[in-house]
């Protein structure tokens, strides 16, 4: 006896990412695999610990000699679910606000799945579609194996709300355009559904903005306006056509609208556009306090032109995991220690399900002819979704093909990131849309579709059990055969019988599950294969540690402070490299790099950024973004001689020198060096005209005692001072992450040397007074300082935030009215 469907089922959408997470969560861990551990936990404990002392987290001190930390894209720090983490530290510290990231992860992953749920609905498709759907999305592979890279996390799951918001504003102002008569479209509040839409497309399209990933929010706003052209204007144009081939008997005059001729028509299309990239706008603007100090930021960093060629194609999509469509874990997962594809397991991972996989593909088969009248499925979208599906696929292969590479040479914006794979997301939300079209159509075969069916459950059937002899056989006989195929085969054919099995017991043509009145076991049996399934495919991919890796000290941390002495830390980049993808986070394996190893050994190799867990001053940067002299100052250090090396750490204030020593404890070794201060004063500046030409003087020409500077002074050349006069005396009055205040007693004029960051929105002050803030030796801060007592103050008071933040405030105005005018307009239906 078959019931209406509750609202249970969208449960769901919530109970299967949470069991993936649930060990994590109700036994106390944290997630810290990658970025988390790495990146996101250490920005946001420094960012809080910023706020306590009442400074916004503007800048980090701690890292690469100060960097700009609201800017760094990734930080989110805009991002509203971003604060629930402050909360956490501000209730139980670090420890919290680490268990919280699989709190929010399951959040962000049953949203994701909410979200296309809804959509579905949107495109007038059965519950029973939209459950399946949104379990395809929201559990896919993609999320699931990325769930530590919270940014990519967060982004992500805005996609579907950011389509549902584009599909509700074409259905708006398409009410009486195609679909109703004026009675209807009265009845419906052509209003309503309009303001509805775009408070839906701007909120969702801000939040993603501010999420952090800037490559997936690309991605989006490019599916985003193919969807609106596609539904907006080609999708009518060719109903128009379609219904002038038709003759349709006229309905009373009174209750039709007149057939649009061609001006109308495109007078409503340019209307259409216009409101879209209204939206679009005022989302930006919405989101300007992150994105113009991000512009700036870029425009200064490493990556202010196109991104290296090579690091552009890495992590291209590997045409072997294409087989991971059917079992994605042919070629092993780091969770059970035996990955040996190409690249890692994570960025490859496009699995959704055998059972929606199957059914998206009986969807581009059938183009949706099976689908009831009434939808918004129609053959044009059904192409669309698989031209979609093949161009993604073609562009995510990357360097595979000569495709990408002709794009990245000569078409804007392929030259801004790295891992073309990720564009495989687009493919994924068609899949999945695809599979709720192949669920709606889903009935009884019969015939010899039943007779194909039965022999191809048989022969699941056989490919499991094979799995197991042939598991069986290679012990004894002790050939070789790789475990991966073993087990992801016989999973292939436990996951085909249970598909079979569903398609023999599918519903009558009759009572097809399209029908909403219609949900019984069987609508339950098959979201619960599926659901299962993806948590099957996606379990241990997001390994946790106990919170004590966070919130107890790195057993190395109190040495290492004591013998800093004010100064920075440094780890060469080959070690850097060799510690972090070679023993800690390797890609074939999720398990410690030595038996009876466990995850401490990894807060106490103090790698960057972890240091800031200990508050620890490292000269090293793990962020995506780093200023661009930063970049080229480690990279000729790398590669300097001895002399040049010991004056270039000088220079950056580096009292510890860590590296690789298998003798020591943790296989780390900690030097102590002795090196300039931080804060120093220097009796002569040298003007040069360019930064290459300052950094080509430090490393040849310049005395090595620290008290020669150079200065930058571009075309416009001025007096330098340079005297005898070597000494000053120097009294910090205060400092924190946004303001440096130095009292200084001299006998002759100088300088003030920072060794900090030179970065746009410092400023200077001497006595009150704004002075020039130099940049000195190629890549610090330096102020002229007269003779005699005087306060030098250098503070953090960067425009772009000010005129973001002004934009961001008036853009909320405007969205409020925006709501204001909704909640009327629902008074007045």
């Amino acid at each position: 006896m078959s019931r209406r469907p509750s609202t249970f089922a969208y449960f769901l959408l919530f109970l299967f990412p949470f069991s993936l997470f649930a060990a994590t969560i109700l036994g106390g861990q944290a997630m810290f695999w990658g970025t988390t551990l790495n990146q996101f936990i250490p920005w946001w404990s420094y960012a809080w610990e910023s706020v306590r002392i009442g400074v916004f987290p503007l800048w980090d001190t701690m890292l690469g000699m100060g960097a700009p930390l609201a800017a760094n894209y990734q930080t989110a720090l805009f991002y509203p679910p971003t604060w629930l983490y402050f909360i956490g530290e501000l209730i139980g510290g670090v420890g919290a606000m680490a268990w919280f990231v699989a709190v929010m992860v399951v959040l962000h992953l049953s949203w994701a799945a909410l979200g296309m749920a809804l959509l579905i609905k949107e495109l007038g498709l059965s519950r029973f579609a939209q459950v399946l759907g949104g379990l395809a999305f929201g559990m896919s592979g993609y999320l699931v194996a990325r769930a530590g890279f919270l940014s990519i996390n967060s982004a992500v799951a805005w996609l579907p709300w950011i389509i549902l918001g584009g599909t509700r504003l074409v259905k708006a102002y398409r009410l009486e355009s195609f679909h109703c008569s004026p009675l209807e479209a009265k009845k419906i509040n052509r209003k309503q559904k309009l303001y509805s839409a775009l408070l839906l497309l701007v909120t969702s399209l801000t939040l993603q903005l501010l999420a952090g990933h800037a490559q997936t929010a690309w991605y989006s706003l490019l599916l985003l306006i193919l969807w609106v052209v596609y539904l907006g204007i080609i999708n009518p144009w060719f109903e128009a056509r379609e219904a002038k081939k038709k003759p349709v008997e006229p309905e009373p005059a009174d209750e039709t609208i007149p057939n649009p001729n061609f001006n109308w028509r495109f007078k409503s299309w340019f209307w259409l556009v216009t409101l879209f990239c209204g939206a679009l706008f005022l989302a930006a603007a919405l989101a300007a306090v992150q994105l113009l100090p991000t512009a700036e930021y870029l425009l200064e960093s490493q990556r202010s032109s196109a991104v290296d060629y090579d690091f552009a194609m890495s992590y291209s999509f590997w045409p072997w995991r294409f087989l991971s469509f059917l079992a994605p874990g042919l070629f092993g997962i780091p969770a059970l220690g035996d990955y040996w594809g190409f690249a890692n397991y994570w960025e490859d991972a496009v699995y959704i399900g055998l059972i929606p996989f199957v059914l998206a593909i009986a969807a581009l088969v059938t183009r949706g002819k099976k689908i009831q009248k009434g939808t918004m499925v129609s053959p044009g979208l059904i192409t669309f979704l698989g031209m979609l599906i093949l161009v993604v696929f073609l562009l995510a292969l990357g360097r595979n093909t000569p495709i990408f590479p002709w794009l990245y040479r000569y078409i804007p914006t392929f030259d801004m990131f790295q891992a073309p794979t990720r564009i495989s997301i687009l493919a994924i939300f068609a899949l999945v849309l695809l599979a709720a079209v192949g669920a709606d159509s889903w009935s009884k075969p019969r015939g010899k579709q039943l007779y194909w069916l039965r022999l191809g459950v048989m022969a699941a059937a056989a490919i499991a059990v094979g799995a197991g002899i042939a598991l069986l056989l290679s012990r004894i006989m002790a050939f070789e055969i790789r475990l991966s195929f073993i087990r992801a085969t016989a999973w292939l054919g436990l996951w085909g019988v249970c598909l079979g099995w569903l398609a023999i017991k599918a519903p009558d043509a009759r009572e097809s599950p399209a029908d909403e009145k219609h949900w019984g076991w069987w609508q339950w049996a098959v979201v619960s294969v599926v659901g299962l399934n993806l948590v099957v495919a996606g379990w241990g991919l997001n390994p946790s540690v106990p919170l004590d890796v966070y919130t107890e000290s790195a057993p190395t941390a109190e040495g290492v402070e004591q013998n800093l002495a004010g100064g920075r830390i440094y780890l060469g980049k080959e070690d850097e490299e060799m510690l972090k993808f070679e023993r800690f986070l390797r890609f074939d394996t999720f398990l410690p790099f030595e038996d009876g190893e466990d995850w401490g050994s990894l807060r106490a190799s103090l790698l960057p950024n972890i240091t800031l867990l200990d508050s620890l001053s490292s000269a090293n940067n793990f962020d995506p973004l780093m200023p661009g002299r930063y970049s080229t100052w480690i990279d000729r250090l790398e590669n300097a001689d001895s002399a040049q090396k010991d004056q270039m750490l000088n220079l950056m204030g580096v009292t510890v020198v860590e590296s690789i020593d298998l003798e020591e404890e943790y296989d780390v070794r900690f030097d102590t060096r002795s090196s300039f201060p931080r804060i120093r004063w220097a009796s002569c500046g040298i003007q040069t005209g360019d930064g290459e030409a300052a950094l080509e003087l430090l490393l040849s020409d310049l005395p090595d005692n620290g008290s020669t500077i150079v200065l930058e002074s571009g075309d416009n050349f001025g007096t330098a001072i340079c005297n005898d006069q070597q000494d000053a005396e120097l009294r910090v009055l205060e400092e924190n992450p946004g303001q440096t205040s130095v009292k200084v007693l001299a006998e002759t004029a100088g300088y003030l040397v920072v060794a900090d960051t030179w970065y746009p929105g410092w400023r200077a002050y001497v006595d009150g007074v704004q002075s020039k803030l130099w940049r000195a030796n190629y890549m610090f801060r330096a102020v002229a300082v007269p003779a005699g007592e005087h306060e030098v103050k250098i503070d953090y008071q960067p425009s772009s935030f000010l005129v973001g933040g002004i934009s961001s405030g008036a853009a909320l105005a405007l969205l409020l009215l925006l709501a204001v005018l909704l909640f009327r307009v629902n008074r007045t239906v």
